[in-house]
């Protein structure tokens, strides 16, 4: 992780601002090239967080329709180059719109870790996150991803509660001891035919709200598209 990205996290602890490194938090220590680093913060702290970044050195781009998304570029000094930041306030799924709502940003804010000197979700919180965002948003598994899952089920603690958050986000029928066994064996294309399935669950709990964040944010993004089009100021 650049310096630039540190100076802005320890800031945010010393403010009380509930952050954590949503992927590769296990790594950020050795990172030190410009990237992209995907950061999770509390809704009630993101206008607070937001004017730190801008202190920064982070300038805020406006893009219409990707809530929960905050996208922020910066240059950092030290690692000669540019550095971005993807902020959620809210964890969802799904593409090309995220409008599967869940309840996994409280999970990995409540239980969040110190490593790294940085905070990031619990082995478990990061396994179920990344196993949605992979099925979900990527549709594959990138061997990176594979590798961290692997990992994270090995570190896994708190079986109870993994199965209770596998029995909530998962259809009917499917439990952890399904979802362990999948890794274990390297059987990802088992977990990625749980796709449609996941969808349709996951749209169901999410109700009336996944059919309106679908359509304000494709119209969004339709704006979007044109305001670039006809250069106008975001």
């Amino acid at each position: 992780m650049t310096g630039s990205v540190w100076r802005v996290l320890n800031a945010f602890d010393a403010a009380g601002i509930r952050y954590c490194v949503l992927r590769d938090g296990e790594v950020v220590d050795v990172q030190i090239a410009p990237g992209e680093t995907d950061l999770l913060i509390a809704s009630e702290d993101f206008r607070k967080a937001a004017v730190m970044l801008a202190e920064g050195g982070f300038r805020r781009v406006v893009r219409w329709g990707y809530a929960p998304h905050h996208f922020f570029v910066g240059y950092d000094q030290e690692a000669r180059g540019t550095v971005k930041l993807d902020v959620v306030t809210d964890i969802r799924y799904g593409r090309p719109v995220a409008n599967l709502f869940t309840e996994l940003a409280a999970n990995c804010l409540n239980r969040r870790q110190k490593l790294n000197r940085v905070y990031v979700p619990s082995p478990e919180d990061e396994l179920v996150t990344l196993l949605l965002h992979c099925i979900l948003d990527k549709g594959r598994f990138a061997p990176e991803r594979w590798s961290r899952l692997k990992t994270l089920r090995r570190e896994v603690r708190d079986v109870a509660y993994v199965e209770a958050l596998v029995r909530r986000y998962w259809p009917a029928g499917v439990t952890w001891d399904d979802v362990a066994r999948r890794l274990d064996e390297d059987d990802g294309e088992a977990l990625l035919a749980m796709q449609p399935a996941l969808t349709r669950h996951l749209r169901q709990q999410s109700g009336w709200r996944s059919t309106a964040i679908a359509r304000s944010n494709r119209a969004l993004r339709w704006l979007n598209r044109l305001a670039e089009t006809l250069k106008l100021p975001g």
